[in-house]
Formats: C-alpha cells, sequence, structure tokens
C-alpha cells in the first residue's frame, strides 16, 4: 500500500510538472510565434499592396506613351493611421518613400522601390515559412506532453494492475 500511495504521489508530481511546462512554457512560446506569424504576413502584405500600385502606376505610365497630356501629379489618399486617411499630392516623377526596416526609410524610385518590396516580400514569406515550422514542432511537443500527461493519470489511477496481469498469466 505505501508503494502504491508513493507512485501515486510521484506521478501526480510529474503530472503537475508536465501541466506547468505546457502552460508556462510551450504555449505562450506558440503564442508568441503565432503572433510573429501574424505579424510578417502583414508587413509581406503591405509590401505587395505597394508593389502592386506602383507596378499599376508604371503601366499606366507605358499605356500613355507619347501622349501630350503627360501626369503632372498624383492624388493619393493616404492612410495617417488607424484607418483616418487623408487626400494626398505629389508629382508623378517623385521618389517614393519606402521602410526598409529598423525605422529607417529610403527614397527610392519606382523601380527600385518594386524591386525592394520584391526582396522584403520574399524574406518575410521564408521568415514566416520558419515561423509555421516552430509552430507545428511546439504544438508537437504539447501533444507528447500531453500523452504523457495521459500515461501518467493511467499509471496512477492502475498502480498495480500491470503486475495483478502477470501474476494471472500461467508460465509455461
Amino acid at each position: 500500500m505505501a508503494a502504491e500511495a508513493m507512485i501515486t504521489a510521484e506521478c501526480g508530481a510529474a503530472v503537475e510538472r508536465y501541466q506547468t511546462f505546457i502552460e508556462g512554457t510551450l504555449q505562450p512560446d506558440l503564442r508568441r510565434t503565432l503572433d510573429a506569424i501574424d505579424a510578417a504576413d502583414a508587413r509581406a502584405a503591405e509590401y505587395a499592396s505597394l508593389r502592386s500600385q506602383l507596378e499599376r502606376l508604371n503601366e499606366d505610365d507605358r499605356a500613355r506613351g507619347d501622349a501630350t497630356e503627360k501626369r503632372k501629379d498624383l492624388k493619393f489618399m493616404v492612410n495617417l493611421g488607424r484607418d483616418f486617411y487623408a487626400q494626398a499630392r505629389t508629382s508623378a516623377d517623385a521618389l517614393v518613400l519606402v521602410d526598409i526596416g529598423l525605422g529607417f526609410h529610403a527614397e527610392l524610385t519606382r523601380t527600385e522601390a518594386i524591386s525592394c518590396a520584391e526582396r522584403h516580400e520574399a524574406a518575410l514569406a521564408a521568415r514566416s515559412k520558419e515561423l509555421t515550422a516552430r509552430a507545428a514542432a511546439i504544438r508537437a511537443h504539447i501533444s507528447v506532453a500531453l500523452e504523457a500527461i495521459e500515461e501518467l493519470a493511467r499509471q496512477s489511477d492502475a498502480p498495480d494492475a500491470g503486475g495483478a496481469e502477470r501474476q494471472q498469466t500461467p508460465q509455461p
């Protein structure tokens, strides 16, 4: 009986450690990883939008060709934050201010900005893929830990069930 109580206490302590590990380490890691994936995807979408808008402007300029009426200025709706928009005007040949990371911005031509956006999109897609693999690994760790908890719970419920089976099995 004392051995059974000792096994049950050990199993209970192990279950508690696994639950603490899951709730204190694995689940917060998974949340942070999923948030990082969302942030990378949102940033990649911003670069994709920039690239498509600049490509559309270049196509419009090519379609105008040698037309006598060249575009002198562009009108934009600029997001000032929290979906508050204002109308802005700029010259058609103006440089584009692009966030290149770490709080730095660069003035680039349209072609350079398109190239920069493509590079950033590719890098963010690779980062998102890497983070997705990490999230899958964390989910697998959580599954393994939950299976270990279930196994320990079964052992603590029937500590000598395996021993009783061995005694009942006839020996040849």
